[in-house]
Order: C-alpha cells, then sequence, then structure tokens
C-alpha cells in the first residue's frame, strides 16, 4: 500500500523540535504543544485521516506512527457542519448587532454576554463532536487527549490543512466534572481561541517559512486598503480610526491609502511593490458563477468595482509577494479560505507568499471591524509581539472588558510567530 507519510513528508516536518532555533533560525518561535493534521482521500467513500504528533501526542513504543484516526465524512458534509456552526454567529450578530438606521448602537454588557454564551459556547461544542468525536477510536483518543491537555493550561498549536478549514477559535470545551454541561455552564476560557495559541497551517505550502518582519532604517510599510464609505452613517468610525491611529505614528509607519481596483492592481503589478502589512477594510462577498461551478469571493474598496482572487492572479501573473506582507482582511467572511467549492483571496495570497492571513469568519458589524484593527495593530506594533499573542489579548480585552465574544470569529492563517523584528535580531 502507498505510504501517504511520506507524500505528506511528515517526518520533515516534525523531526526538528518545535519551537527550537531549528530549520527556520527562529530562536523566538512559540513552542507548538501539539500538531494535528487532516489530509482528505478521495474516492467511494472518502474520508479524513488525521495524524497527531509534538509534546502532547507522546511516542508509543512499538507503535508508528502513534496517534492516527480517520472521518469517515465527505467534504460537502464537513462544509455543511462548519456553516451551522457559523450560522449560530451570524445569527447573534444579526440579533443584537444589526439596528436601524439612527438607532442608538448595541452596547453588550455582563448578563448579555452571561446568557448569550450559552448558545455560542454550544454550537462550539458540537463543531468539536464534528470534527472529533465522531470518527473511529484513533480520532476520538486525539481529540480527547487534546481536551485533556487544554484543561491543564496553556497550549500553541498548529492545525494543516489544504482543503478543510475549521474555524479552530470558536471551538468549545468547558465539561463539568460529571462530564455534562448545565444550561449556563460555560466560561470564556472554553473557547479555543481565549485560552489557547492556534493557527491553521498548509501542509504543501512553505514560500514563506520565516515569519519575521524585519525593521530596517526605514518606516514599516503599510497599505490601507479600502472602502471608504463605510463610515457613512457610522460616524467616521470604521476606516476613520485605521486611518488616524497609522497618521499618528507616521515617523514609525510610512502608510498609503488606495480606495480603488486599480490603485490596487497599480501597486501589485508594480515591481517596487515592498507592503509589509497589507490591510482591507471593505465590502466582501460570495458570487456564485452563472453556470454553477465554485462561489468566489469579491472585494469591493470606494469605486465598487468587483475584485476576485482571479484578478489577483492576473495583477501577480508568474511573481509572488517578495515583502512578504501580513495581510489582514477586515471584511465579512474575509477569514474564509478556499476549499473545492469556495475560492478566497486568503488561500491566493497564502500561495503567493503572504506571511500570513487574518480575517473574520463572518459577517461582522462595520464599526466593531474598525475598533478590532486598532487594538490589535497597537498591540501587534510593539516589536517581538507575536501575532498569535496580539490576537489573543484583542479577544480577552473585548470579552472581559466590553463583554462581547466577536474577537474569537477572527481566524489565523499561518501567523502565530509572526512579528516585528529589529533587523539582525530575533
Amino acid at each position: 500500500m502507498k505510504d501517504e507519510r511520506a507524500l505528506l513528508d511528515l517526518e520533515t516536518m516534525f523531526a526538528a523540535a518545535p519551537g527550537s532555533a531549528d530549520s527556520e533560525g527562529d530562536p523566538e518561535r512559540l513552542a507548538r504543544t501539539g500538531h494535528v493534521v487532516f489530509e482528505y482521500q478521495d474516492g467511494i467513500m472518502p474520508y479524513y485521516e488525521i495524524r497527531a504528533f509534538g509534546p502532547l501526542f507522546p511516542e508509543l513504543p512499538g507503535r508508528e506512527p502513534p496517534y492516527v484516526g480517520r472521518l469517515e465524512r465527505d467534504e460537502v458534509w464537513m462544509l455543511g457542519m462548519i456553516h451551522d456552526c457559523l450560522a449560530d454567529w451570524e445569527e447573534y450578530i444579526a440579533k443584537y448587532y444589526d439596528v436601524p438606521r439612527g438607532a442608538p448602537a448595541f452596547v453588550p454588557d455582563r448578563l448579555h454576554l452571561e446568557s448569550a454564551g450559552i448558545r455560542l459556547s454550544e454550537a462550539g461544542e458540537r463543531l468539536f463532536s464534528v470534527v472529533f468525536l465522531q470518527g473511529d477510536a484513533g480520532l476520538r483518543r486525539i481529540g480527547e487527549m487534546l481536551v485533556e491537555a487544554m484543561r491543564t493550561g496553556e497550549q500553541v498549536l498548529s492545525f494543516y490543512s489544504d482543503r478543510l478549514f475549521v474555524p479552530w477559535w470558536i471551538m468549545y470545551n468547558d465539561v463539568g466534572a460529571d462530564g455534562m454541561r448545565g444550561d449556563a455552564d460555560w466560561s470564556p476560557r472554553g473557547f479555543w481561541g481565549y485560552s489557547h495559541l492556534i493557527e491553521h497551517d498548509f501542509v504543501r505550502n512553505t514560500l514563506c517559512p520565516d515569519h519575521r518582519i524585519a525593521l530596517e532604517d526605514t518606516p514599516l510599510q503599510v497599505s490601507l486598503n479600502l472602502d471608504l464609505s463605510l463610515d457613512n452613517g457610522n460616524d467616521g468610525l470604521v476606516t476613520g480610526p485605521v486611518r488616524d491611529f497609522f497618521k499618528d505614528r507616521k515617523d514609525a509607519c510610512d502608510h498609503t491609502v488606495r480606495s480603488t481596483s486599480r490603485e490596487l492592481r497599480q501597486a501589485l503589478m508594480s515591481r517596487e511593490f515592498r507592503d509589509q502589512v497589507v490591510y482591507f477594510c471593505c465590502h466582501c462577498g460570495i458570487q456564485q458563477g452563472p453556470y454553477g461551478g465554485p462561489a468566489r469571493s469579491v472585494l469591493q474598496l470606494t469605486d465598487e468595482a468587483h475584485i476576485t482572487p482571479g484578478h489577483l492572479c492576473e495583477w501577480l501573473r508568474e511573481r509572488n509577494l517578495t515583502s512578504n506582507p501580513f495581510v489582514f482582511i477586515n471584511a465579512c467572511g474575509g477569514g474564509l479560505l478556499s476549499s473545492q467549492f469556495y475560492c478566497s483571496f486568503g488561500h491566493e495570497l497564502i500561495r503567493k507568499a503572504a506571511n500570513c492571513v487574518i480575517g473574520p469568519q463572518v459577517r461582522i458589524p462595520a464599526v466593531f471591524a474598525g475598533t478590532y484593527a486598532v487594538e490589535l495593530f497597537s498591540r501587534f506594533l510593539e516589536p517581538h509581539c507575536h501575532l498569535g499573542r496580539a490576537m489573543r489579548a484583542v479577544s480577552r480585552h473585548l470579552m472581559d472588558n466590553h463583554y462581547t465574544p466577536l474577537g474569537l470569529v477572527y481566524g489565523l492563517y499561518r501567523g502565530l510567530d509572526t512579528r516585528l523584528v529589529v533587523s539582525g535580531v530575533g
């Protein structure tokens, strides 16, 4: 039988001790406590093969590989289960944050969070069950070991797949002593994105192995790609705070505002493109082709021209993003990546050597998008602040001090170790 393990080159991926100054040459890389790889196997009876490695999964004498599971589900079914979970978050946002024009903005409080958290945590538990508890005994054991470890403290986890994109950060585990939860028995600590450091990585994409962004003698190069009309009717609180944030840091950050597809095209087609941080705040939608086939994501800046992943391919052509930028798509569903059914910007940018991509998994309130961006950038722009830690700090701050769970919907792809460093220093 063909050795799939050799195909994935997992021996190389996990041979080095995670977090040490290994093949990436990064002495401050976060030490991973676990790696979990999902590989889809097509066929008459398709299934996912799941392998787990790392300190959470100690080697067992005489068993090689020791932790392997199998989930006999096809991609359509898994995508549906993921969308069911995201739909609970969408309904939560629609119920509380969608207010009529001119009405006071919704301001959550502690009582609101305590109530809303029940349904959202249940959705996260169901998603965990779908991914880890409905397969064979090997997969259930991997899931149980993850939960056992999470109860002991912070975990640093990388999940790998090129075709299955799970919103890991809104998964939830916080069971009582008897293994059952009460109606109101939930805690923010049960959400994976609140308590742990988690990224989604890729099995076969290694175009940007070093996630350090070097600060040279010149300011950090930042581009703000915006739909300025989002500020209309929102008191200027969507793109305005981010523009002001970078204006106030003009000595440390050289920022450029682009508001049309033409400006973005010219920038990406230029051999002089050197953006280190690429920020989008704009409309993002899904467009179904007239003749069927995969849906595709569409971005719109101020000029409302449709920008698709196909445009990125055309504008970059055979070139990669040699500046390896950190890309933040702060648009509705901007953090959803491609499956065989859905073509997204995030996956295409990763293919083109972006350092990492982050973005929300669901539709988000416009004003909240601006708030989140400022909170994140204010932390990330501190040298040596790992992006994974910055995102978790924002989620905790918003949950603990502003009683909103929405920070958890932002996904992180290949970016736990992304950070600014003084040139030549780890």
